[in-house]
């Protein structure tokens, strides 16, 4: 798998409250026992992935809130703190890449296998 296998270059990988909530809610949507066991999966790597915090109210502060909303406005405060940002949300990671931010669109990845 490509992202596992990107994943193993860093000593470290860091996620915040609300890309675990995403997560979540779009593991919702998978039907029966493959759904149960995405959600085991989640279970096992929430567990050990740290996460950042960023208030809500400090993220609201930022252009890219009214632009993308609470979780990608997160991301990039946390990318300012020079956090490599891997995503496949096109408009996201253009706009990281405008902003010089540390962002790498997964979908870049997956074309070099």
């Amino acid at each position: 798998m490509i992202l596992v296998r990107f994943l193993q270059l860093f000593r470290s990988i860091v996620t915040t409250p609300n890309i675990l909530t995403e997560v979540s809610n779009l593991l919702g949507q998978i039907p029966g026992p493959r759904g149960t066991q995405a959600f085991q999966t989640f279970a096992q790597a929430a567990k050990i992935i740290p996460e950042q915090y960023v208030r809500s109210s400090a993220a609201a502060e930022t252009a890219a809130f009214v632009r993308f909303g609470l979780t990608d406005a997160v991301i990039a405060r946390i990318a300012a703190g020079e956090v490599l940002v891997l995503t496949d949300d096109f408009r996201l990671s253009q706009y990281l890449e405008r902003s010089r931010l540390p962002v790498l669109n997964f979908n870049h990845l997956r074309m070099l296998v």
